[in-house]
Order: C-alpha cells, then structure tokens, then sequence
C-alpha cells in the first residue's frame, strides 16, 4: 500500500461521522428521558395537588354545608319560634315565646362573628344582644367576656364596612352596599362550572388517558384531568350547598311567605341590590333558591383583607344579608394540616378577584379565570399554592440509559474492530509484498544459476571434467535450496489453511535426532561450520509420540537459521544440537555461537517474513519464514518453540514436544 494514510483518514472520518450520529442520537433520548422524566414528576405533583384540593374542600364544607342549613331565625339573639304548643297541646301564638339562639353564647368553628345586615342598614349579631336581651342573656349564663369581645368585633365590622367602595359608578356606595351583590341570586356562583363543559371535558380527558402513558404525562393532560375534577366536586358542592339552603328554611314558613309576598311589593331593599333586580336568570346553587322567600347559599368573599361568606335572605318580601366573619388564619392552619402528608410546605393564596369585582359595582362577578384555575378551592375562594417544585428522580441506570451503554459500548468495539481489520489487512498486504519480493528474490538467484550453467554444460563450454563436477554440485546445492524454499512455503501455507495433518508415531529421544543428522550435517557443511548432536543422559528411555518429519522440518530450520545468521566472522562456526529429558516434555536445544538475537528483534521474531540479522536481511538467503513456521509446527504437534534468553553468548532454541504416555 502506497499511501496507507488515506486508508486511516478515511476510516477516521467514518468513524467520526458513527460517532457524532451516535451522539446526536443519545443527546436526544436522553433530552426525552429527561422530560418525560419532568412530566412524571409534575404529574405526580398534580396528583398530590389533586388529592389535597379534594381534602381541603371536604375539610370546609363540612362546616359550610352545617351554616348553609342554619335557620335565618338564627340570626336573631333571641328569636320567635314557630309550631310552639302548650303542654295542653294548645298552639302558641307567634311572637308569645322568645328563644335565644344557638349561636348567643358561642361562635361556631372558625367563625369569629354572625352578622345580619337588615333593611334598615343597622348591622347587628346574635352575640351582640342589646338592652334587655343582653340582660336576659347574661342572666341565662352568657359570659360577660364572651358579649364584650363580640360587640369589638362588631364594631370593628362596622368599620370595615362603612368604608367607601371605589370603582365607577361606586359614588357615595360603601362596601356595605356592594358586599351583597356576591351573595344575589342573580349572581353567577364563582364556582360554579356548567355541567355540560365538564362532560364535554371528561370524554376528552378518557379519550386522552387511553392514548398511551406519554399522553397520560403530558401537562395538558393533567390539567384537563385537574379541572374536570375541580368540575366534579363543584357539582357536588353545588347540590349540597342548595339542598342545606333549602333545609334552612321550613315548608312552613315558605309557605307563608310566598302568601305574604303576593301582597308585599319587593322595594324594600338595600342600596346595591336593587342593582341586580332586574339582572337575567341566576345559574348555579343560587338558581335554585326561591326568589320570594328562601335563602341563598352562603358565598364566601375578601372584604379588606378578612374573609367573608354572605347570604340573601329573603323573608315575607323583604331581604336582608346574613354573614360569617370567619377566622382566615385558623381555617387556613386547619386544611393545610389536613394535607401535610401531601404538602408539607403548602400555602393558601386568597383570591381577590371576587371582592375587586364586587367592590368595583359588577352585577356579575368575573368567574371565568377562577373556573380555568385548577388549583383554585370551590368551596372558599384560596388558592393552593403546592410550596415545592417537581422533584426529578435521579436517573441512574434506567433501562434506557443501560442500553445506551451498551450501545455505546457496542459502537467502540465496531471501531476497534474495524481499525484492527484494517490494520490486519494492511499488514497483511505488506507481508505478502514482502513475500512476494523475498520469494522473487530467492527464486531468481537458483534460476539463473540453473540457467547460466545448465547453458554452459550443453554448449560444451566446460571441457575439464572436474569444472564439470563443480558445476553440477552447484547445480544440486542450488536444487536443494529451492527445494527447501518451497517446503517451507507449502508448510506454511497448509498450517495457515487448517489442512496439515501430522503422523504420530512413538520414536526414543535418543534415536530421533540420529535419523536426520545426516541430513543436518550436510547443512552445515555447506557453510563450513561443524555440527555437534549429544545425546543427554537422562533422555535414555524416553519416547516422544510425534510426526518425525515435521520435528525434522523444524530442527532443520533451526540449524539453517544457525548456519545463515550464527557463524562467527572469523574461524569455523559449530552448531550444537542436543536432547534432553525435561520430565512430561522432551527438549532439543539448537544453540550457536553468533552474535544473538538483539533485543529489538525479540518480539517479532517468530513472525513470518521477518528477519532478525539486520544486515543479513538482504545478503543471506530465505524469506523470513523459517522461525515462523518452525513455531507453527511445534504447537501443532503440542509442543512449543521458544528462545533461551539466559545465554549470553549466540542464540539457542529450544524445542519442548511432549513425551510419549505409557
């Protein structure tokens, strides 16, 4: 290969091309583990959220819902109570008998005060008796305490909402006259959803659900999810809210005030509320509250920073406004306790909207953005405020990320392999050029020897007998060469195949190197060096199970290799070659008395068409392919071939095949 480089530049820039794919595409799974990741956590956070909304809720309509189905003769410190009889089972008069309310001696839970707002714009509680109830009241065992501190918070409530109302259209209205306007049956309720859009909504949120699991984690999925169960739960809120509005009145006493307010004109009422007279029909719990006697459910609203739930009333034509100062402190500690299991750090916002737009002057309070909220409550109007983000699970080794890994991994390997195949193919194309030089090269020297002599001897240009005789002894050395040449490349190229098979058979130690040490002997000869064959002691006895010809084919190259790359510069060269027992394995040593192997060399020496003698790699015969071949051959016969490297002095093989058994 000429110019190997750009076999390398290619293979590098294929490999970075694999490599920025495989990059770009575990950028983007990982992109979208992440956010799906995301969207698992927000979801499970919705479903907390979800969860603590529906408890919060629960948690106050259980005391909403008691309030709603309070009698509005409640109100009252001490009122007339209907269907009295004597103990003669003799009816009562109205107005004979006095009761004092339940709400005279205490507040309920997280009320701090009951007020009435009737026509007369006077504001007064059935914890604030006044004159002689007060007298009675205490006679009967109220505590002074408990009256005192009742009649501050009245008074203080009288502050608030004596104050004046802004907005257009509020000149000369204070926030008494714009407070009922949140609690009129013309109102829209400020939770209140229509029925239909939640159906529509829920069929959507199936549809959705049954898609796929990515679709169930989506965000949109989980606010749609969010408010149809905001939805639900407004429903059911609004069914309880006019039933326990409706219980908090007697069949009887609507009866009679159906009757009286065919007579009573519906004129006496408060500033403010006349503004809703005439307003279209109310929807929601309110709808379903008679318009001439009955009582609306109470809707809670922020006047001034304190929290509110007002109701109309309306009795024998006339209206006034019942309400509960609640305790926004309290209730808020009471459903976030509720829902600490869920929320630990979770906090209630309130929503002011519902008392801008009545302080504004609005005959109809803007709902649509609290109907959209999903986290807003429907029972009070807070908003949940969660207090922590999505926490994202830590992604360790998912399943994703493993096979990513091992893609990875997978990807390298491909590289290396394919960077070795080149490699091993380059190599592979240099050794059989350099095959191909060292055969050419030591082809063409015995061919024109046989040439230029064979040319002599049959033109007679050689008369003396003797030349003649040298001629032909040159003529065989030049055969024997070639011949050896070529065995030793069909050996090698059987053992590359896979298709040599070696002859076993049981042979002593000390009779197998006798049997080619003619041969071996004749090799040296021919360089002039003196071959030494011993025998050890110990081997007397021992048998080797092997292929002759094969141990003999690889001593033979050891002693060439000997012969061409051992001898010393000056004198006669000797070859030793000896057998010894070395217990399960017999060894024949090959040692000569050159220079050795140099340090470098070492390590490619047993590769094939490499020659260890740097200045013999051109001027001594062979291809390079002795040692290799002599390697191959001893582990084929299960043996090894190996160089001694604690001599100092020349360069000794040793050939270890294992010992016949039995």
């Amino acid at each position: 290969m000429n110019r190997p480089w750009v076999i390398w530049v290619v293979l590098g820039l294929c490999g970075l091309l694999i490599l920025g794919a495989m990059g770009w595409l575990t950028r983007h799974v990982l992109r979208m583990e992440a956010e799906r990741s995301v969207a698992i956590a927000e979801a499970e956070l919705e479903e907390r959220v979800r969860l603590a909304l529906s408890r919060m809720d629960t948690a106050a309509s259980s005391f909403l819902l008691v309030e709603n189905q309070r009698p509005p003769a409640h109100y009252e410190a001490f009122y007339r109570p209907e269907d009295v009889f004597t103990n003669q089972y003799q009816n009562v008069a109205p107005g004979i008998v006095l009761q004092p309310s339940p709400l005279l001696g205490e507040t309920p839970e997280f009320v701090r005060l009951n007020f009435e707002l009737g026509t007369d714009r006077r504001l007064k509680s059935p914890q604030v008796p006044t004159g002689n109830q007060r007298d009675l009241a205490e006679s009967s065992g109220i505590e002074s305490v408990f009256l005192a501190r009742a009649a501050e918070d009245l008074a203080r409530l009288e502050k608030i909402l004596d104050q004046p109302a802004d907005g257009e259209g509020a000149q000369g209205a204070t926030i008494m006259d714009r407070i009922c306007l949140a609690c009129s049956p013309a109102t829209v309720s400020w939770n209140y959803v229509e029925p239909g859009e939640v159906d529509q909504k829920a069929a959507f949120v199936q549809q959705q659900r049954a898609e796929s699991q990515v679709a169930r984690s989506s965000k949109e999925y989980q606010q749609d999810f969010a408010w149809v169960e905001k939805g639900r739960r407004a429903q059911v809120y609004g069914e309880a809210l006019s039933k326990a509005a409706d219980a908090s009145v007697k069949p009887a006493a609507i009866n009679r005030a159906k009757m009286a307010a065919q007579s009573a004109p519906l004129n006496d009422q408060l500033p403010g509320a006349a503004e809703v007279g005439g307003a279209e029909e109310p929807a929601g719990p309110a709808a379903k509250v008679d318009m001439q006697s009955g009582a609306t459910p109470f809707q809670p609203v922020w006047i001034g920073g304190e929290l509110f739930a007002v109701r109309e009333v309306r009795h024998n034509g006339r209206i006034r406004y019942q309400g509960l100062w609640l305790k926004a402190e309290e209730l808020s500690r009471h459903l976030l306790a509720s829902v600490d299991d869920l929320l630990p750090g979770a906090s209630l916002a309130p929503i002011e909207a519902l008392a801008v737009a009545a302080l504004q002057g609005a005959s109809r309070v803007d709902t649509a953005a609290l109907q959209d909220d999903s986290r807003a409550l429907i029972t009070v109007p807070w908003r949940l405020v969660p207090g922590e983000a999505a926490v994202l699970p830590v992604l360790a080794w998912t399943p994703l990320r493993l096979s990513l890994a091992i893609g990875w991994v997978a990807v390298f390997l491909a590289l290396l392999a394919a960077a070795a195949l080149v490699r091993s193919v380059m190599r592979m194309s240099e050794r059989r050029a350099a095959f191909v030089s060292s055969v050419t090269h030591e082809l063409r020297t015995p061919l024109t020897t046989f040439q230029l002599y064979s040319d002599m001897l049959a033109d007679g240009m050689v008369p003396s007998e003797a030349k003649r005789q040298e001629y032909l002894g040159t003529l065989r050395s030049e055969a024997g060469r070639l011949n050896h040449l070529v065995e030793n490349v069909l050996a090698y190229s059987r053992i590359e195949r896979g298709s040599a098979r070696a002859r076993h058979e049981k042979v002593p130690l000390s009779d197998l190197l006798e049997r080619f040490r003619p041969r071996l002997e004749e090799r040296a000869g021919t360089e002039g060096a003196r071959l030494e064959v011993e025998n050890g002691e110990t081997c007397d006895g021992m048998q080797v199970d092997t292929d002759v010809t094969a141990v003999e084919q690889i001593v033979f190259n050891l002693v060439d290799n000997a012969c061409k790359y051992g001898m010393p510069k000056e004198g006669a060269g000797v070859v030793r070659v000896r057998a010894l027992n070395g217990g399960n394995r017999a060894r024949i040593e090959v040692c000569d008395e050159g220079r050795g192997v140099a340090h470098r060399d070492r390590k490619r020496l047993f590769q094939p068409f490499h020659k260890s003698a740097k200045d013999a790699a051109h001027s001594k015969p062979g291809v390079g392919l002795g040692l290799a071949l002599c390697k191959r051959l001893a582990r084929a016969l299960g043996g090894d071939l190996r160089i001694d490297l604690g001599r100092d002095k020349g360069a000794c093989f040793v050939l270890e095949l294992p010992a016949a058994k039995g």
